[in-house]
Formats: structure tokens, sequence, C-alpha cells
């Protein structure tokens, strides 16, 4: 039986409920959602971009929401998807080529998926994605360079033979929670092993400095050191 989300895990749910309260509310909801969906795409976007520059001729797999494609998901978890899906295919352009959008296996469980998630996070997928599901999507497909993932490192990535025992496949992340990887000196020897080969984040320090549409950053071995510096993650979890 496949497991079925009924609240949506993005931020916009609450920014949504205010639709019930007035029209004016309604009005700032959609515009809120319209701007968040905006910023994913742009992020998806500047990740396939950096790809195409530095891979070209690559094959990708695109790890994407297991719940996207659930006739049951809320609209928001599939627009989320899909925007995020166009950004990346604009970035990517035809010099990187997408093998196949997987939806990734999930653990087993019973009744509420939040009961698996120990502490809040920005991609609470990570918590519900089998350990052995990055093991199991490289080695189904042994011919892609790439694995693209859309909802974020899974926890137990540290326990993996992805990480154990690294080939010559890397990690791309869009918006991910970094501390899955560990500490600071962690996330540093993934960036720098060619684990982890480029991550498009939020950086927090620019947008403090300015109102608009929200800042990213493409990270990679060359600038993960000044990222943490700036945008200090939320400490080390366990596998």
């Amino acid at each position: 039986m496949k497991p079925t989300l009924q609240v949506s895990f993005q931020p916009m749910a609450v920014a949504l409920a205010l639709c019930l309260l007035s029209s004016s509310g309604c009005s700032r909801a959609r515009a809120q959602r319209r701007a968040a969906l905006a910023d994913r795409t742009r992020a998806a976007a500047a990740l396939g971009s950096y790809l195409a520059a530095h891979f070209q001729g690559s094959s990708a797999v695109v790890l994407s929401n297991p719940f996207a494609a659930e006739k049951n998901t809320p609209r928001n978890i599939r627009d989320f998807e899909q925007a995020a899906l166009a950004g990346l295919r604009k970035g990517l352009g035809t010099k990187v080529t997408i093998a196949e959008i997987v939806h990734p296996r999930l653990k087993t469980f019973s009744g509420s998926p939040y009961k698996l998630i120990r502490s809040p996070t920005t991609t609470p997928l990570s918590y519900l994605m089998d350990d052995a599901a990055l093991d199991d999507v490289i080695r189904t497909h042994p011919d892609c360079r790439l694995v693209i993932s859309l909802i974020g490192i899974p926890a137990g990535i540290r326990t993996s033979s992805f990480w154990k025992h690294p080939g010559t496949t890397s990690l791309a992340l869009l918006l991910p929670d970094l501390s899955f990887l560990g500490d600071e000196s962690s996330i540093r020897y993934a960036f720098k092993s060619g684990r982890v080969t480029a991550a498009v984040l939020p950086d927090k320090h620019r947008d403090k400095l300015r109102e608009g549409p929200r800042d990213f950053l493409v990270v990679d071995q060359s600038n993960i050191a000044d990222f943490l510096h700036d945008n200090a993650p939320h400490g080390n979890r366990s596998p």
C-alpha cells in the first residue's frame, strides 16, 4: 500500500490558510506562493546551468518527490516539484541529459510519516528515504555521472556505499539541509572529495542586506569554506 501525505511539507501551507480569514489574506497568500514557486524555479535553473557548464555531455538521474506522483497529494507539493523540474530543465538545456526522473524508495511506515522526522529540517524527505535508496539509484544507473536531488540528502547517507566507497557518481543538490552530512568538517570533505559536486543554497548572509527575491549561491569545492563561514549550518545529525 502506497503511503499518502495528507499535509504539505511546504511552509506556504500556513500562508495559504489565510484564505480562510479574508480576501486580502488570500491575495497575500497567492503572492507569497507565486514568489516561492519563482524562487524554486530560479534556484533549480541555477543548479542546472552550473551542471551544464561543468558536466557537458553527461547523463543524470533526478531524485523527485514520491508524494508528487500521488493523486491525493496537495496541489502545493505537485506545483513545487514541477517548478523545480522546469527550472532544472531550463538550466541543463541540451548539455546534460536527464536519463530518468526517479521517485526513491521510502522507509516502511504506517500512519503519519511525520513520526519519522526527528528534528526540524527544510528537507523532511531526508528522513523518509530508505537508507539504501541512493545506492539503489546509482546501481541501476551506472552510466549516469550525476544524481541530482530535488528532495535533499538521505538521512543515512553516511552509512551508504556511495559515501563509504565513492565511484564516479557525484551528487548535485537543490536547497539541501547540509547538516545531514555531519559537522562542518564533514561537509567540507563531502565537497572536496567530489561526493557532492554542487549545491544551490540560499545566501542568508546576503538576504539580510536586501529585500526582494531571495539570493541563491551555487556552492562547490571552491567556495564551500566561505559559504560555511557566512551561513553556518544547524549542526550535525545522526544518520
